[in-house]
């Protein structure tokens, strides 16, 4: 074939195409009720169920990001939420998100005008200048390190204490907002840089900018709250919900004490709240990758450029294994009613709005009469996956010890998916999940002792590493 598509090549594609009889019924069938739909292969279906042998409990209520890129955080407060469900003895308990993306969408600001600074005379459209210009408050999504970051420096609150806002539930028109006002601020940074203005004016300049962003988030999220009020009833969870029953029959048996009062009333700071009834040391967690890459050997130490939202806090370094040994791990935790965060490719070959990450369930191939088979490596290194989308493991289905199936938590609220949950098989387990972060008590000695060798960086426009939205 030559350089360009003449009239030849046309009707020669053209009478190809109409040589595939199948073509017709597949046209047909993908304009009528779209490709998914048309692909749709029941007999995989037919062979799965959405039970599980091992599940976490008091995991909670299904959430909802609503119009927003905040999987990330949602995964994360998944990850704590039984803990204060135990702690509080409370049911269905909610952290509050927009007060973490208060603080994340400013501590981006800072974060990217910082390196706005250190990369003063950088061409302003070179590779590097584009991807920190990508960095800013305008993009809501993040990783478990983001998610780690704001914990540690700002605590946490129920939701109750700072509810949700317009500009949480559809943040598109904040961030169109806070990206025309950090660009401005960037060319006038540069602009007075290039006319030899002092760094020592400039960091003055950039703290006039982070009032202007703040000043933005307080009008569209609301003010974060310095201390706060939490009251609730005392529910507890399955297991102290039987030995409160086993309690209140021994009283009412014995006639000695009288009910308790269940009512609670709770007084606290967002950090004092965390020390207080989480107790749970997040630099214990560490993130699993899976990207099978000769360019990233497995059982080895990583660390990503530039890739932040709070200054003052070390990049995240995360570990790349064998997928098999991921899930070893991963069931391991579930076992030990733990959930995890986890960040997949959420949009590959899927019925998603059924609930269902079932590799095979799509039969794209007869569709199309080709083949999209593509390797995991070539899939990521050729920017056709990522991992786009972190929702939470909440359990796993195990026959002879091997796992079939995986139940996900997602944050889509309770009318997405199976009332809030997905079922992933294994298969799509092994080809699009990416990262999977576990607490290391569940890890060998081997891979713990990683942690403390030295990282490989990986550059900025690694496509290993995009944030989930």
């Amino acid at each position: 074939m030559e350089k360009v598509i003449d009239l030849k090549d046309l009707k020669s594609f053209e009478k190809q195409y109409d040589s595939e009889k199948i073509f017709r019924v597949s046209s047909n069938s993908v304009k009528k009720n779209g490709v998914f739909n048309a692909s749709y292969n029941d007999t995989i279906l037919n062979s799965v169920d959405d039970v599980y042998s091992n599940e976490v409990k008091d995991i909670g209520k299904i959430t909802d990001q609503k119009q927003s890129g905040r999987c990330w955080m949602y995964a994360g407060f998944n990850v704590l939420r039984n803990i204060v469900a135990k702690t509080l003895k409370v049911k269905d308990f909610e952290f509050s998100e927009s007060y973490l993306f208060f603080y994340d969408k400013l501590e981006k600001a800072n974060y990217t005008l910082e390196l706005v600074l250190e990369n003063l005379d950088e061409e302003v459209d070179s590779r590097k200048m584009s991807f920190i210009l990508s960095q800013g408050p305008s993009q809501d999504g993040g990783f478990w390190h983001y998610f780690k970051n704001l914990v540690e420096k700002y605590g946490v609150v129920p939701a109750s204490a700072m509810k949700e806002t317009s500009a949480c539930k559809n943040s598109m028109e904040m961030d169109e907002i806070l990206e025309n006002l950090m660009a401005k601020d960037i060319a006038l940074i540069r602009n007075l840089h290039q006319k030899g203005e002092s760094i020592n004016n400039l960091r003055a300049k950039k703290e006039i900018m982070l009032q202007e962003i703040y000043n933005v988030l307080v009008i569209c999220l609301g003010k974060p709250v310095d201390s706060f009020v939490f009251e609730y009833n005392e529910e507890g969870s399955e297991d102290t919900k039987k030995d409160k029953e086993k309690e209140n029959e021994e009283k009412e048996n014995n006639n000695k004490e009288e009910k308790k009062d269940t009512f609670k009333h709770l007084e606290s700071t967002p950090l004092k709240f965390y020390e207080d009834y989480i107790k749970e040391d997040l630099s214990n967690y560490v993130v699993l990758t899976n990207y099978p890459s000769e360019k990233l050997p497995f059982n080895k130490l990583y660390q990503s450029e530039m890739n932040n939202n709070v200054y003052e806090k070390p990049l995240g370094r995360l570990i790349n294994l064998d997928i098999e040994l991921i899930k070893k791990f991963a069931i391991a935790s579930i076992k030990d009613n733990s959930p995890m965060w986890f960040a997949c490719d959420v949009g590959a070959f899927n019925m998603r709005k059924e609930g269902y990450l079932v590799k095979g369930l799509l039969d794209i191939d007869a569709t199309f009469n080709t083949s999209f088979d593509f390797d995991k490596t070539d899939r990521v290194l050729y920017q056709a996956s990522s991992a786009n989308h972190a929702m939470t493991l909440v359990g796993v289905n195990l026959v002879n010890d091997k796992p079939n199936r995986w139940k996900i938590m997602n944050s889509w609220g309770d009318d997405y998916g199976l009332k809030g949950y997905l079922m992933m098989n294994d298969e799509w387990f092994n080809e699009y999940v990416y990262e999977v972060v576990l607490n290391k008590k569940y890890l060998t000695k081997e891979i713990v002792d990683l942690l403390d060798t030295e990282p490989t960086i990986l550059p900025y426009y690694s496509p290993f590493g995009k944030k989930c939205d």
